[in-house]
């Protein structure tokens, strides 16, 4: 029996989950808690197509997912809190800038505001950091990043005020891989 969607809600590395993705390939996953670290040293999950991750605002479990997580078409990110590592935030689209990811994938960093902040990405400090190009999508603020892959720029935007039926209100920050186009 195939199956192609599964949902772990688990701090506890259960053996079952491993039943379940051996000989798998799952279109969408959904991890929740510190199983994460088992399950993505398994190819079937590492290879999955839709994968979303939630974190409790943990470097650990975020960075570890980005490592793993490079062949995917969307990875996303929801985290409850975001302050702690707001500072960081240029060095880790940078690492993401410099990862081997396919055109066309999207990482979302989904971040739950409960009081409406309204704490943004500086994206001054990112373009300064990163000497990357600013732009825009859709009337949108982003930045153009090159990647490793020369035929590819990393393009990271803001999606505010979205609504999440679980988090409430909450923003967005999008990075897509994309082809780089040729200036005239």
């Amino acid at each position: 029996m195939k199956i192609f969607n599964l949902s772990v809600n688990s701090d506890e590395n259960i053996v079952t989950w491993f039943h379940v993705a051996k000989g798998n390939q799952f279109r969408n996953l959904r991890i929740v808690g510190r199983s994460v670290f088992r399950l993505l040293d398994l190819p079937e999950i590492t290879e999955s197509i839709d994968v979303e991750i939630a974190t409790s605002s943990s470097k650990d479990i975020k960075g570890f997912a980005l490592q793993k997580l490079t062949k995917n078409r969307y990875l996303r990110l929801k985290f409850v809190s975001f302050h702690g590592r707001y500072h960081g935030l240029s060095e880790e689209i940078q690492q993401i800038s410099l990862q081997n990811r396919p055109i066309g994938s999207v990482i979302d960093y989904c971040v739950l505001d409960f009081f409406r902040n309204k704490v943004y990405p500086n994206f001054a400090r990112i373009e300064t950091d990163l000497k990357a190009k600013r732009t825009k999508i859709d009337e949108k603020d982003a930045i153009k990043i090159p990647m490793k892959n020369n035929d590819a720029e990393l393009v990271v935007f803001l999606i505010p005020d979205q609504y999440d039926k679980e988090m409430g209100s909450m923003w967005i920050l999008r990075m897509m891989v994309t082809e780089k186009k040729q200036d005239n």
